[in-house]
């Protein structure tokens, strides 16, 4: 019999693991910031953690900053007050108050590395944001002639 009751446990953990539990939170709107001027200018990087506590609407009703340089931290807790998140019902209650925490990444990238796909920022399932900047890539018309005085 504790065998049997201990196979039920499992069972209903790895069911749980699977379907997840119906008070789970999924973003359902995602916001990625800009890396900021300032912290370009300063080369600073790193990891930010915001603690964000989630309405029964699937709306931030607050934030934390847990982790993270200054300027970072504060352009990611401005923009997760506009993501959304799933409302989590129970048996047709819903769910008070839920919380959850984001992460955001900020990466400069080397200088000389051109804008591609893998240079954009990017969100990653379920909470985490990857901010990179890279320097603007800059080209000059090499057939122009900067001296020619006619005007277009």
């Amino acid at each position: 019999m504790r065998t049997f009751k201990y196979f039920v446990g499992l069972l209903v953990l790895s069911a749980h693991s699977v379907y997840g539990s119906p008070w789970e939170l999924h973003p359902i709107r995602v916001t990625i910031p800009s890396y900021p001027a300032i912290a370009v200018a300063l080369k600073e990087t790193g990891m930010v953690s915001i603690r964000v506590e989630i309405d029964r609407s699937g709306n931030v009703a607050s934030t934390e900053i847990t982790a993270g340089p200054d300027w970072l931290s504060k352009s990611a807790e401005q923009v997760v007050w506009d993501w959304k998140f799933s409302t989590a019902e129970k048996q047709g209650r819903r769910c008070n108050s839920r919380h959850t925490v984001i992460n955001f990444n900020y990466v400069l990238l080397p200088s000389d590395t051109r804008p591609s796909l893998q240079t954009l920022s990017f969100f990653e399932f379920p909470n985490t944001v990857e901010v990179r900047y890279g320097k603007p890539a800059i080209t000059v018309n090499p057939t122009s002639d900067p001296h020619d005085e006619r005007k277009n």
